[in-house]
């Protein structure tokens, strides 16, 4: 296992900068985990009996106080899926999954390639594209 130490900038977009990197170090299945600050988020959280995303969009002053996902493939393209817990300035925390995370100050992450393969497929009962081990 290899792993690698990244850190967004300002005004960075998390998952497309993992994209990125990923895309440039040919970094097929990994799992990271990070902290810092954002400016906005775009958060989800799924319905299963509804088999839809409920959404929120959140701006201000933001603490990651967790970002954990994986790097997985589906139809062979590298997808980054990653779930957040965010305060803010009244010291209260939320999360969910993240569809967008745009970076304020730093966003400090350590990914962990992996050996094994994450792959995706299609699940009809639970509506999502879920790991396939």
């Amino acid at each position: 296992m290899k792993s690698f130490v990244i850190r967004l900038k300002k005004g960075d977009e998390a998952i497309s900068s993992l994209s990125a990197f990923c895309q440039q170090n040919q970094i097929k299945y990994g799992w990271f985990s990070g902290l810092g600050a954002a400016m906005s988020a775009k958060l989800a959280i799924y319905d299963l009996d509804k088999k839809e995303y409920i959404r929120k969009e959140i701006s201000g002053i933001l603490e990651i106080l967790n970002y954990l996902g994986n790097v997985s493939q589906l139809d062979g393209k590298a997808i980054i899926h990653s779930h957040v817990t965010l305060s803010d300035e009244t010291f209260s925390a939320f999360g969910g999954h993240v569809d967008e995370l745009v970076i304020a100050a730093t966003c400090e992450i350590v990914l962990h390639q992996l050996d094994i393969e994450l792959n995706r497929k299609f699940d009809e009962g639970i509506g999502l594209n879920l790991l396939e081990l």
